[in-house]
């Protein structure tokens, strides 16, 4: 993260989630963890994304660390806290953090309506289409155009139109 180079969209989007919550207040990871997942709607950022991130931005001084308590070694629980770099920087990704959120936003709203369940379903058939007979093939595209039909014409009682 260093050298100046432009970050992937994700990593920039889950750094600017983490400053946002240390923002609010100090927490520990599991806590940063749910907060983002509480954000979305969805599955939480897994700790194998989360805790590098913390420790650079630790490295960066954008955030630093509060041991939760004295003598429990290096695995500790930690606190960790924006520090004033970090508010700066947060500052300066304000509108880039404003559309992060916009976005956890849409999501969640798409998770609380059904939208997870549907993609996992989608997800589903498109992992085991290629299995199929082209008698079961035919079941999934009757069903899919049906529901095709009635997402169209749900969407146009709420006055939206999908092409």
């Amino acid at each position: 993260m260093g050298g100046g180079g432009k970050l992937p969209v994700e990593v920039e989007r889950l750094r600017l989630l983490v400053l946002h919550c240390l923002n609010e207040e100090p927490m520990h990871g599991y806590r940063i963890m749910k907060n983002i997942g509480q954000l979305f709607g969805v599955r939480a950022p897994s700790p194998g994304s989360l805790y590098p991130l913390l420790k650079t931005l630790k490295e960066e001084g954008l955030i630093e660390v509060i041991f939760e308590s004295e003598g429990r070694g290096r695995n500790a629980p930690k606190i960790y806290r924006i520090t004033g770099k970090g508010r700066k920087y947060l500052e300066s990704h304000r509108e880039e953090l404003k559309e992060v959120l916009l976005k956890a936003s849409a999501v969640r709203r798409f998770a609380e309506t059904g939208g997870v369940e549907l993609l996992n379903c989608l997800s589903v058939l498109m992992e085991n289409l290629g299995r199929l007979d082209e008698e079961k093939r035919k079941v999934l595209t009757d069903a899919l155009k049906e529901s095709v039909r009635i997402i169209k014409e749900a969407l146009m009682k709420c006055g939206l139109r999908c092409e």
